[in-house]
This record gives C-alpha cells, sequence and structure tokens, in this order.
C-alpha cells in the first residue's frame, strides 16, 4: 500500500586463512589491569594507559598498541602509540556493566612479535534511569471496599540506591481520599469505605520515584478502579400502595377475565448486576386469584374475578444478590361498576423487526378514548426490557428507543396503557408483542489471542491443535469455517475448514524454522460475511541432530602470579540445535595440566600455581559434547612472566681490609647478584640504599669505588663499636614496573697509617728530690700520647738521650717513670737537665723531645702555718669585678724550695665567683655578686709547700654579702583588662594593681601612683594599689578608659615599672527604639519585580553597643500582603506579585526593637502607607501550550494553525499588539500573521532532520515599553515516505572450506521514515563476477 525505496548497496566478503602460529612478544609492563569508570564518562576522555617495552632498536622497537577482543561494539578506543584508552562511545551500564578489553602490543619487525594484556572496565552506575512501571495504565475491576486493591510494580535499572523505587503518593482525585499507598511496596489500599452508587469509577496517579543524589527521578503510572457492587441497596416499589380500577360486567357478575392485566408494578434498586435482576412474586391472601409476571411486573387475573368491591394482594420484590433484599407492597384492586374506561384501539398487536432496525423507528400508534372526557395519556406499563421502547405520552406513538439486540432479548411483550383525566383515574390495557429477527452483527471471536503449540521437528504428518471460535450470531450467521492466510511457509500446515484442525504436512526443520507464525481467519455464512483472524505461533522443538563446533582456534596468554581459580579464556562451541540439544559440557583431556574448565561456561581457569620458570606455554585439549556428539579443540596457554624472583647476591655479605688515605676513585671490591626472571624482570642495576659519605658504586657492574679519603680512628672507652668499621647495604634491584630487590651487606675495615708522631704533655718538666732519698725512688712520671694514630703506630717507648752521663737516674722505656739510679748525698743543691725522646712503633717510627729539670734540696720538715684559723670578710653586691676583699698569708720554717708556698681554693667556690692569687694569696672577686641570690659564700684555701713532700695547711673564709637596691619593683602582669558595669556608684572597686620586688628591707618598700590618664574619674590607694572609681560613668558618653599606673619605690622612685589599665565599661539598655517619622508614604508599581526596593524606615536609640542596634520588622496580617523588610536596614521590598485591581492602597505595620525577646514597653510601631501604581500588563494568550500536527509534506503556504491572545489593559496604545515567532526559532520554517495570528509554513519540512518544532510566539503590545506575551507552539510533522532503506551490514567473514549452505551473514537495513513507510525490506545481489556464483542473498537478507 506504501511506494517503495531502494538503494544500490556494495558488499565486501573477506576470507579468512586458519593457522596456527603463534609469537610471543616483549612483556607488556602488566598483564591485568582493573579499572572502575562512571557510564557517563564522556566520550573522549582517557580512562587509563598500558604500558609496554621491546629492548629491541630500531622499527623492532616500535610498538603498536590495539584492541584484539572484548571491544564488540567498539565502546572503547586506544591511541595506537601512546597506549591511552579512551571512551569512543556512550557507555550504558544498564545495557552493559563490564568489560574485557584485550589489549594488544606488537612491534613493527619483519616478524611481529606481539603481547597481551587485559583490561577490566567496570562501570560505576549513575542515576539514569527513572523507574518503570510494569504496566501502565493498570486497571482493577470490581474493586472491594476496606481492602488491598493492587499492588503496584516498578523496577529501575539502576543499582544502589538509585535503584531503590519508593512510592510517596497517589493522587487521587477525591475530597475525602478513598486511596493510600504504602510508600515502600505499592500496596493500595481503600483508607474509607467506597459507595458504588456514589462514584463507581476512580483514576489514580501512582509516583515512583528512585533514590538517586541529589534528586531521584521519577514516572507515573494511571491506576483505573472500577468500584464492584455490594448488594447493599435492597430494591424499592415507586408506591406504597398501588390502587387500581377495573371494570365490572352486569349481565356476568365479574370484572376481568382470564389472563388480563390487572396492574403492573415498577421497582428501582440503585445496585447493578445480578444484585439489581429483580424477581417479583404475590404472597399472603387472595394471592391464587393473580398470576405475576417474574421478571417484568405485569400482574393478570389467574381465573375469572368476580364478587365484592375490591381485592387487595400483596407482592414482593427480591433482588438476585447472594444475600437477596426484599420489599413488599400491596396493590388494592377495585371493581367498579358502570364505570367509563378507556378504550384503546390498535391495528396490529404482532410485529416482528430486524435487530438492525434503526432507533425511533414507530411501531404503531395507539389510540383510545373516554367516555368521561379529556385527552388519554398512553404509557408502557410492563415489559419495556431495558427500556427499549418509547411511547409518546399525548400522541400514543409507540418507537423504538434503544438498539434492539436480538442475543439479548428475543421477544419483548408491552402491556400498553391508556388513562384518562377523572379521579380516580380509569386505565385500560392492551397487548403488544415485538419479535426480533437476527441480523449478521457479530464477527466470530477466538478463544484465545494468540494460540500457542508445540511440535517435535522431523516427524510425519500429524496434528498439531485445534484452534476454535464462536460467533453470537444465529442459524449461518454463526456457523463458521476456517482457513490458514498467512505465514504458511513452504505449506507446512494445513488446517481443516469445519473443525479448525491444524496439522503439519510434512516434517520440520527446526534448524530452518524454529518458529512458525500462522493467521488463520474465521469467517462466518452470513450476508454479507464477518471474519476475524488470529495469530497461531508453533514452536519447533528440537531433536539433536547437529554437533557442536568450535568458534575459532583458541589461545592465551595468563601471568605466572595469576591466582588459583583465574579465568584464562573461555572456548565456546556454537551448535545449530536449540536448548539442551545445544548445551555443550566442556572437559580437559589432561587432568595433570594446571588447569581445570567449567563444564558449562568453558572457562578455563587456573588449577595449581604457575611457575614461567619450569614451563613457558602448555597445549590444553578440551573437549565438548552435546547429549549425542564430542568434539575437541587444542587451546594453546602462554604463561608470561611476572617479576616473582628477586635478584641473588652471590654471597650474602662482603667483609675486607682497607688502608687509610688511599687515593679517592680507587676500588674497594665488586659485588654480584642473579635473577632468574626474563626481559626487564631479569636485568639488574646496583645502588647503596642509604647513600654513603665514603663510598659509591657501578650500577651496572656492581664495583665499588672510595669517594673520599678514609682516615683511620682510635676508638675509646669501654664501647664495642669499631668506628674504623664501615658497614653499608648494597641492593639489588631489577628493572620491572614494581621491582623486586635483595640486599647484601659489604663491611670495610679501615686500617691505620703511622701519620702521627707522640706528642708529650708538656714541653718540659720539674720535679724536687731530698738528697737522701733512697735509690729505685720514682720521682716523676712523663707521659706522651699518639692517640691520632692507633694499634701499634699508637704505642710508645721513652728514651734518655742526653743530660745523665752520671747515670744518676733511670727511665723506664713503657712507663715513663724516672727513679732514681744512684746516691744524690754528695748532690746537695744541685740541678740535673735531663733530654727524653719517645718513639712510636710504626714503620717507619716516628717520635719527639722534652726535657726534665731535678733540683736536689734538704728534708721538709715544717708545714705552712696560716696566722688565723678562720677568716671573714663583708662586702656589697655591688662590688666591682677585680677588686681584692683580702690577702691570705701562711708562713713556712723551711728554706729554699721547701719554703716556696702555693696558695689554692679547695672548695666553696663552685661558680668561680673568686679568685685567688696563688703566689700572693690576694683573694678577688671574678664575676658579680647577687645578694637576692646568695647572702654568704663559704671558702676553704689551702697552703702548700715546694717540698720533695709537699706539706699543706687550711683556713676557712667566710664572705657576707650585703644587699643594694638594684632591683625595680615589677608588675605581674603588666597589662590588666578589667571590666565595669556603667552607672556603679562612685567609690567601686575596679582592679587591684599587684607589683613585686626582689630586694627586701627599705629596698622593697613601694608605692603606687597613677601616672598618666584620659579621665579623672578613677584613683588608685598608693599602697593596696586598689583602683576604684570617682563620679558617673556613662557607657554612651565613652566606652573605654586607659590609664598608665606606676610602681616604685619609696624613696628611690628611679626604681619603678609601669602597666596599663584598659577599663572597659558595660552598657545598660537604658533607651527605646524610637521611628523618626509618625507615618511613612510610599509609591510603587504593580509591575515591580520580587527584590525591588519600595523605601526605607528608620529609627533611632541612643544607647550605644549592640543595645543600640534597632531591628525592624513586619508584623500581624502585614506580613501576607507581598512585603518584606531587611530587618538591619529597614528597607522594605517587594517579595509576592502585586495587582492593583485588587488592592490599590496597602497599609503595613511595622516594628522595631532591640535585639532579644519583647519584655514590654522596648519597642515602637509605626505604619507605612504603599499606593499601587498601574502598569502595563502584556497581552495573554488563549492557551499557554499548542500542540499541533502537520504532515512534512505540507507546502510552503499551507495552514499550520491559529493562535489566539487578549489585552485587558485599558489604555489604548497598551492593548493593541500584534504577533510574532521569537528570534531565535527564526529559520525561515514557519511565518505567522501579525494580525490573525495564523501560523503558516514558510520552506520544505524534513520530518527525518527535524520531528518537531517548538516555537515561541510573542504578543508585543504598542505600550512604552512594551509589553509581551509568550505561549509555546509544538509542531509534530508526520511522516511520509521520502527516503530509502540504507544497509547497515556491509561486512562479512567466512572461513576457507566451508560447506555450500552455510549462512554467512544475516543483512539488516534502517530506514529514517517511520513504521509502516519503514519496511519490510528486500534484499538482492546487484553486478556480476565470480562472487554471484560463489555466494547468493535471500530477500530476508540471509547471506549463503
Amino acid at each position: 500500500a506504501f511506494p517503495l525505496s531502494h538503494k544500490h548497496i556494495i558488499m565486501v566478503w573477506t576470507f579468512a586463512d586458519v593457522t596456527s602460529g603463534c609469537w610471543i612478544l616483549d612483556n607488556l609492563c602488566r598483564n591485568i589491569y582493573d579499572i572502575e569508570i562512571e557510564e557517563n564518562t564522556l566520550t573522549g576522555i582517557d580512562v587509563i594507559q598500558v604500558f609496554a617495552s621491546d629492548a629491541d632498536e630500531g622499527t623492532n622497537g616500535h610498538i603498536r598498541f590495539s584492541i584484539s577482543g572484548g571491544n564488540a561494539n567498539s565502546d572503547f578506543r586506544i591511541d595506537s602509540v601512546t597506549g591511552a584508552i579512551s571512551v569512543a562511545k556512550q557507555l550504558d551500564r544498564e545495557a552493559r556493566s563490564s568489560y574485557s578489553l584485550v589489549v594488544q602490543a606488537a612491534d613493527r619487525g619483519s616478524s611481529p612479535r606481539v603481547d597481551r594484556a587485559t583490561v577490566n572496565v567496570v562501570l560505576l552506575d549513575v542515576n539514569d534511569r527513572s523507574p518503570e512501571f510494569e504496566l501502565s495504565p493498570y486497571t482493577v475491576n470490581n474493586a472491594p471496599t476496606g481492602a488491598d486493591v493492587l499492588l503496584v510494580n516498578s523496577s529501575d535499572a539502576d543499582v544502589g540506591v538509585n535503584g531503590v523505587t519508593r512510592y510517596p503518593s497517589a493522587l487521587v482525585p477525591s475530597r475525602h481520599g478513598q486511596f493510600s499507598i504504602n510508600p515502600a511496596t505499592g500496596q493500595i489500599i481503600t483508607s474509607s469505605l467506597l459507595d458504588r452508587e456514589d462514584r463507581n469509577n476512580y483514576q489514580l496517579l501512582v509516583v515512583a520515584t528512585d533514590g538517586g543524589q541529589p534528586r531521584g527521578l521519577s514516572s507515573s503510572a494511571t491506576v483505573s478502579v472500577t468500584v464492584a457492587d455490594i448488594n447493599d441497596n435492597p430494591p424499592r416499589f415507586h408506591h406504597h400502595p398501588y390502587v387500581t380500577h377495573i371494570p365490572m360486567t352486569y349481565h356476568k357478575n365479574s370484572c376481568v377475565s382470564l389472563g388480563s392485566l390487572v396492574f403492573a408494578v415498577t421497582v428501582t434498586d440503585e445496585d447493578s448486576g445480578s444484585n439489581a435482576q429483580l424477581h417479583y412474586s404475590l404472597v399472603g391472601r387472595n394471592s391464587e386469584k393473580f398470576k405475576i409476571d417474574s421478571v417484568r411486573g405485569a400482574i393478570t387475573a389467574n381465573e375469572k374475578l368476580t364478587g365484592s368491591s375490591e381485592v387487595t394482594l400483596t407482592v414482593r420484590v427480591k433482588d438476585g444478590g447472594a444475600n437477596p433484599k426484599t420489599d413488599t407492597t400491596t396493590v388494592t384492586v377495585r371493581f367498579v361498576t358502570g364505570g367509563n374506561f378507556p378504550v384503546i384501539t390498535l391495528k396490529e398487536r404482532a410485529f416482528t423487526f430486524p435487530e438492525s432496525q434503526p432507533t425511533n423507528h414507530v411501531v404503531t400508534t395507539v389510540t383510545g378514548s373516554s367516555m368521561r372526557g379529556g385527552p388519554l395519556s398512553y404509557y408502557i406499563a410492563s415489559g419495556n426490557l431495558d427500556n427499549a421502547f418509547h411511547i409518546d405520552q399525548l400522541s400514543g406513538e409507540l418507537s423504538i428507543r434503544h438498539p434492539l439486540d436480538y442475543e439479548h432479548v428475543q421477544k419483548y411483550v408491552l402491556w400498553v396503557e391508556a388513562r384518562d383525566q377523572g379521579f380516580p383515574p380509569y386505565s385500560s390495557y392492551e397487548k403488544v408483542e415485538l419479535t426480533v429477527l437476527d441480523v449478521n452483527d457479530n464477527h466470530p471471536v477466538f478463544d484465545k489471542d494468540p494460540f500457542h503449540a508445540e511440535i517435535l521437528e522431523n516427524l510425519s504428518p500429524q496434528r498439531v491443535l485445534i484452534v476454535s471460535a464462536v460467533d453470537l450470531d444465529s442459524g449461518p450467521n454463526g456457523q463458521l469455517e476456517y482457513a490458514l492466510i498467512d505465514g504458511n511457509k513452504e505449506n507446512s500446515f494445513s488446517i481443516n475448514r469445519a473443525t479448525g484442525e491444524i496439522r503439519t504436512t510434512r516434517p520440520l526443520d527446526r534448524e530452518k524454522v524454529a518458529q512458525y507464525t500462522l493467521k488463520v481467519k474465521a469467517t462466518d455464512r452470513g450476508s454479507p460475511s464477518r471474519n476475524s483472524a488470529v495469530k497461531v505461533l508453533i514452536n519447533v522443538l528440537d531433536v539433536n541432530d547437529n554437533a557442536p563446533r568450535f568458534s575459532k582456534i583458541f589461545s592465551a596468554s595468563v601471568a605466572e602470579n595469576a591466582p588459583v581459580g583465574y579465568t584464562v579464556t573461555r572456548v565456546t562451541t556454537t551448535d545449530e540445535d536449540a536448548g539442551s540439544n545445544a548445551v555443550s559440557r566442556y572437559s580437559i583431556t589432561d587432568p595433570s595440566l594446571p588447569f581445570n574448565i567449567n563444564p558449562n561456561t568453558g572457562d578455563i581457569t587456573i588449577s595449581r600455581h604457575l611457575n614461567r620458570e619450569d614451563t613457558d606455554h602448555y597445549i590444553v585439549k578440551v573437549s565438548a559434547h552435546d547429549s549425542g556428539w564430542t568434539v575437541s579443540t587444542d587451546v594453546t596457554i602462554f604463561i608470561t612472566d611476572i617479576n616473582d624472583n628477586a635478584p641473588r647476591f652471590s654471597r650474602p655479605s662482603y667483609y675486607l681490609d682497607y688502608p687509610e688515605l688511599t687515593e679517592v676513585g680507587s676500588l674497594v671490591t665488586q659485588v654480584s647478584a642473579t635473577d632468574s626472571d626474563e626481559g626487564f624482570n631479569g636485568k639488574i642495576f646496583y645502588f647503596i640504599r642509604s647513600q654513603s659519605e665514603f663510598f659509591r658504586i657501578n650500577a651496572s657492574s656492581g664495583e665499588i669505588f672510595v669517594k673520599q679519603q678514609l682516615k683511620y680512628q682510635n676508638s675509646t672507652g669501654a664501647s664495642s663499636i669499631n668506628i674504623n668499621r664501615q658497614s653499608f647495604i648494597v641492593t639489588a634491584s631489577d628493572r620491572a614496573v614494581k621491582p623486586l630487590m635483595s640486599e647484601t651487606t659489604v663491611i670495610v675495615n679501615i686500617v691505620d697509617s703511622n701519620d702521627n708522631p707522640p706528642e708529650f704533655d708538656s714541653p718540659s718538666y720539674f720535679t724536687p728530690v731530698t738528697k737522701s732519698v733512697k735509690v729505685g725512688t720514682r720521682l716523676i712520671r712523663i707521659v706522651a700520647h699518639d692517640e691520632k694514630d692507633f694499634g701499634l703506630n699508637s704505642e710508645v717507648e721513652y728514651l734518655i738521650t742526653g743530660g745523665n752521663s752520671s747515670s744518676k737516674f733511670k727511665l723506664d722505656k713503657t712507663s715513663g717513670w724516672i727513679t732514681v739510679a744512684s746516691s744524690l748525698t754528695s748532690d746537695m743543691n744541685r740541678f740535673f737537665l735531663i733530654d727524653l725522646t719517645a718513639n712510636d712503633r710504626g714503620n717507619p717510627p716516628l717520635s719527639s723531645r722534652t726535657s726534665v729539670r731535678v733540683a736536689v734540696t734538704e728534708e721538709n720538715h715544717h708545714t705552712p702555718e696560716f696566722s688565723q684559723s678562720q677568716i671573714s670578710a663583708t662586702v656589697p653586691e655591688s662590688l666591682v669585678v677585680g677588686t681584692a676583699i683580702r690577702t691570705l698569708s701562711a708562713r713556712d720554717k723551711d728554706k729554699e724550695m721547701n719554703g716556696l708556698i702555693t696558695y689554692n681554693i679547695t672548695s666553696g667556690n663552685d661558680r668561680g665567683l673568686f679568685l685567688l692569687n696563688s703566689k700572693t694569696g690576694v683573694l678577688s672577686l671574678a664575676h658579680p655578686l647577687d645578694f637576692e641570690d646568695k647572702i654568704q659564700h663559704d671558702l676553704r684555701v689551702s697552703a702548700t709547700d715546694g717540698g720533695w713532700i709537699a706539706k699543706t695547711s687550711y683556713v676557712s673564709v667566710t664572705v657576707h654579702v650585703n644587699d643594694v637596691n638594684d632591683n625595680p619593683p615589677v608588675f605581674e602582669p603588666d597589662e590588666y583588662f578589667p571590666i565595669v558595669q556603667e552607672n556603679v556608684p562612685s567609690g567601686t572597686t575596679v582592679v587591684k594593681m599587684n607589683a613585686t620586688d626582689r630586694d627586701s628591707g627599705p629596698s622593697a618598700v613601694m608605692a603606687y601612683v597613677i601616672q598618666s590618664s584620659d579621665s579623672d574619674l578613677f584613683v588608685i590607694d598608693p599602697n593596696t594599689g586598689i583602683i576604684t572609681t570617682q563620679g558617673f560613668l556613662d557607657y554612651e558618653a565613652k566606652q573605654v578608659y586607659h590609664l598608665t599606673v606606676k610602681a616604685f619605690n619609696v624613696p628611690d622612685e628611679e626604681r619603678c615599672s609601669f602597666a596599663n589599665v584598659n577599663i572597659q565599661l558595660k552598657g545598660a539598655n537604658e533607651y527605646v527604639p524610637r521611628f523618626v517619622s509618625k507615618q511613612y508614604y510610599f509609591e510603587i508599581s504593580e509591575a515591580a519585580p520580587k527584590g525591588a526596593v519600595v523605601g526605607e524606615v528608620f529609627a533611632s536609640d541612643r544607647d550605644q553597643g549592640n543595645d543600640g542596634v534597632v531591628y525592624y520588622l513586619i508584623f500581624g496580617k502585614s506580613r501576607k500582603k507581598g512585603f518584606g523588610i531587611n530587618r538591619k536596614t529597614g528597607q522594605i521590598y517587594v517579595t509576592g506579585t502585586l495587582d492593583r485591581e485588587k488592592e490599590e492602597k496597602i497599609s503595613l505595620k511595622v516594628l522595631a526593637k532591640n535585639s532579644g525577646s519583647i519584655r514590654g514597653a522596648d519597642i515602637d510601631e509605626v505604619f507605612v502607607n504603599i499606593t499601587i501604581l498601574d502598569a502595563n500588563d502584556p497581552p495573554v494568550f488563549t492557551q499557554e501550550l499548542y500542540d499541533v500536527q502537520v504532515s512534512e509534506g505540507l507546502s510552503p503556504g499551507g495552514l499550520v494553525t491559529f493562535v489566539s491572545a487578549e489585552d485587558s489593559d485599558s489604555v489604548p496604545s497598551w492593548s493593541r499588539f500584534s504577533y510574532s515567532i521569537a528570534p531565535k526559532f527564526d529559520q525561515n520554517v514557519f511565518t505567522i500573521n501579525p494580525k490573525t495570528g495564523q501560523v503558516s509554513v514558510a520552506a520544505e519540512l524534513d520530518r527525518e532532520t527535524t520531528p518537531v518544532y517548538n516555537l515561541t510566539v510573542l504578543a508585543v503590545d504598542t505600550g512604552t515599553p512594551p509589553a509581551t506575551g509568550s505561549t509555546t507552539l509544538i509542531v509534530n510533522l508526520e511522516d511520509i515516505n521520502d527516503n530509502g532503506p540504507t544497509l547497515t551490514t556491509a561486512y562479512a567473514e567466512v572461513m576457507e572450506n566451508q560447506r555450500a549452505g552455510i549462512a554467512v551473514a544475516t543483512l539488516t537495513a534502517s530506514d529514517t521514515d517511520l513504521p509502516p513507510n519503514q519496511g519490510p525490506f528486500l534484499f538482492s545481489l546487484l553486478g556480476s563476477g565470480s562472487a554471484n556464483s560463489y555466494f547468493s542473498l535471500s530477500p530476508a537478507g540471509v547471506g549463503f
């Protein structure tokens, strides 16, 4: 029915040769990368960079990266040079949550070598999916009251809180909230009783919102609830009781003959369905005389009525509810003798109509007359089921009111009543019968839609199923015939025309057609006939008649440190069978290999730890077997190196002796390590872990060199640390991305060189000796040290090298002791000068020289004596350093050397305050004294003579220190910050000053005085330092006072110090805010925007500080008049929409207050009167949104729609306006008449380019400035078939040597038009050449 469009498509078929060769490339730096990114990551953003290295040079070392697997939809791309992987397409976690990209690195050598790594990308959820309801709209019929109504269910494809759905509300257009919803489960329940008779249908709007942040997404669904009826209304007779009159015949003394209508009761029941189906009956006395139609309520005579003047009978009505409700009434039949009852005239009493007879058709006209005078009224007293008929009350014209339906009522029996206007009124009745004939007005209706069936493939012809339909018509109109009209490919099925039984005509092949969609038509035999069609879905069940086939030749790489259970690769098979027959189970033939395979998925995993150093690749034979077939293939798994071996040193430690003072750069030793890994993982470099001051190492060779000259040092004391031993740690590291390291210790022992001679303690020595000293007596010990050398180089020997010609003395070469070698009796008062040499034991040895002078004296008989045992002195602490305090003197009766006295302070001078001349005995001051520190010093002084055996005496010296006024008073602290309340009485204490003086006695007497002040309101007590107020303190006059207080010695005022006193007054809230004006008057335009300033009020407060800060507020009903106030500035501004037509004068009540709560009369109030001025209002469109549809084929000038606006301004220039389209939509596509508002097409339309136009239409008046109204015009373009299809698949691959008939590819095409202009498509091969002899293309697009 639609014109076809077509295009020629050029297809390229590529043949892939199957080979089994593999290459191993230099390593990627990592084998597995794991990253997480958000699913809304923008295209072009880099997410990770992989690295690879190649030790080759030139083009052999140039690396190119590519993604070789896991990127079927090309969602990612990789920079071939840098290895940066970026997002290529918009990602969607809900469509695919993770990727396992196989990245290949290949060099550019003539035989390229490759390596692979896996990049696992996990997409993090973003809240981009709204909840989706399973069904919308929902329909609930027969909803009970007071119970659960419906459980709505929605799902959200997001995860986490983004996928958690809640139902915040059910919006019900009801005044009483008859329904509520559980926000967590979506269960809708009734929250109050429903009354179907009041309202039988509700439309609910359910909103589902997810938990996304900061704001969740939501969707809605409508729920249509139909209230089910319960039998809560009894049937009601229209009257209680009924009275009717019937004529009596004199000559027969009877009234009504058998079967004549006596009366017809009328009843209503507000329920519906079976609860409103009524059943009439007669009960009680006289019921046997009458008969009532149980359905229509017509009462007829059951016998000839005779006798009395009236008869009363009871009529009962019952509805059809489960617990039926009833009503009763009485009908009194009064016999009238000689009455003139109306006479009814009918031309016919039986009629026949087809059910298609139109409404308002006149059946007949009832006429009659009455001798009582006046016109008659006509009614249908009984039998008017469904109110199908109507009788005109005045004319008696009986007509069809509602359509007739043979399938519902086949015959109507009407009792027509003619009633006169007398009192009481008399009525007569006539029966009219109407028969309804069937018309073919019902279509056949199938039992199901669609029908479903299943059948095994390869079976011989047999029955599949029976389709059946029902036609409510009668006779030939309801007799059906069945036929297959579509989907019967290759005539595989037949159908019995009469029974609808569908059978196969041949064995079916599921691999060719897995499902048939048949279309069966059922046609009745009416004239004209009616038909219906139904789908029949027949699934062909699989039989295992095809073997599985492996998808490709599999190979994979895995890192040697991959954990047990790690998935190496997945083998897959294809099987033309389906279901369990197409399910392959996988196994590994050799169980000794370190791999397992998942029998269901084909995932090959590691079963025990791998070690590339033991085996670098495995060939795993994998078998795939379905329930009837088994095939095998080899999977090659390459083990890639992981840096799992640290370098190993050839020795755990290195120890050597090394001489000091060797040249810088000299080789010390060489360390060596090996690494069993390969590539960069096995390449080693060396470094010293903590940088050494003395040594450096060659990173490649491990050779260690001296950085600076080393010098041997002697280790002293009992410490076990050898300071000449240099110990450092050498680290060997491989060059992996995450390198492994090992360490060894290198110990270099520095050996000393003899480069320092011995040194004597003194350049010369002296000792006296008595003439009577015995031979062998030790006189003096000379000592020389060689401390800078060590070992033998520091060991010293002593020699006498001159001055001992008489051999009076002897020297011990080891200890240095000089002893008497011969008697000195004859050498009285003689001096000896001896030359000595000290040699070390180095090679060559070094030496130094000294001399010893020996004086031979008499015996030392006397001890020096002081004239006093206790000496004291008193000095002021201000004594000048260097001043002599006292001369100490002692006498010795010996002569010469034995009488020579030396003085020394032996104790009490720890701080070195005093100095004693060792020869003269003068005691002087060495450092200043401080009385405040110490007032007395006790010294012990010795006097020692110069004898061979010296004699010593002692004296105690006490030095008393007198105090001097050398310290001023000091404030602590030196700055004060007291706070005083204003208005305190005079004499109030402000603060107490505190000063101290380290001196004592009269030197410490002090007084206080206010040195300076910016006010005379404060005084200080000179003795206590207490500052008090004098006079009145006013916070509003001055808030802060500054005083300087002086503390001084008496009478020495120069010894003084100062302190600052900062007195802060604390205010009292003494004054109330007062507005400066009694009323305020402002004007503002009604068009003023929110925030526009109206004016400003001001109140003053004489308080200072926080007590003087005024706050403003609008209170009472004034707060709701569209204005606000700045609480600090008093500025009044617009907060709402102003409308002068509603309120022209507005009065606001404004309050001024201090901070805190209102305590009474501490506020002020003022009225602010605001006049609203008129403004130019914009035109208003009659619709906020215009939504129209036009064909995309509408030519320029064609009408789109009319828009209309109104302007109610009274000023003429404000009420005149013109239409225009907003400039941003000025695409010359549409135009508008500025006066009429007619929108027309201005240019060619194309739905495929722009399916919807969203225009803003303006109405601008001529005011100054002009006011503009706007509306939105949505123009939806309807599709026409103006585009041809485009082939979306233009590339396919097929392995060589495939058998004929194998499907190569299924072509797909797209068409930018919409259905039904979109397909289906027909495919065909064009052109000539060898391709046509190898391939064929089915009309459905399947290439073989």
